[in-house]
């Protein structure tokens, strides 16, 4: 017997969100914590940049490609900051703690392979993982390669 025959749908869905929730509070909060390291610095640069001048230069020995560069400018703007020095941190950082959120959604696509229960239990450590909430909060390119790459 699987979950759905057990449990009601709206039950099997609220704790699919629940996990969501969880997610997304292990990944946002406190985004500005810590101070930006070398990594991000550099990213958080190349995006200001873009920002402020609408101009990416792709150098394929030194820098990732435009992705996450391009994908930050809608927050920025929604952030309000009229360009990279009125810019803040935590905005930065927000773009790759919610596709790290994102790939707990992701897991969605598994249920019908997987079943309900597996999926749930595979998005609840996906979730609270240390090592997914840990790059999830750091302004770089790795979380959104995991999450394409899923």
């Amino acid at each position: 017997m699987n979950v759905p025959e057990r449990l009601s749908t709206v039950a099997v869905w609220t704790a699919f969100l629940a996990v969501v929730v969880l997610a997304l509070v292990f990944r946002v909060i406190q985004l500005d914590r810590r101070v930006a390291h070398n990594d991000e610095a550099n990213q958080i640069y190349k995006t200001g940049v873009l920002y402020d001048t609408g101009v990416y230069q792709y150098d394929a020995y030194e820098h990732h490609g435009p992705v996450l560069y391009y994908l930050s400018v809608p927050l920025l703007k929604l952030s309000g900051a009229a360009g990279y020095a009125q810019s803040q941190l935590p905005t930065y950082r927000l773009l790759p703690a919610l596709f790290g959120v994102g790939l707990v959604l992701l897991l969605l696509m598994t249920r019908h392979g997987l079943g309900w229960g597996e999926t749930w239990v595979a998005a609840l450590l996906t979730a609270v993982s240390t090592g997914m909430t840990y790059y999830s909060r750091f302004y770089i390119q790795e979380i959104l390669v995991v999450f394409f790459t899923f």
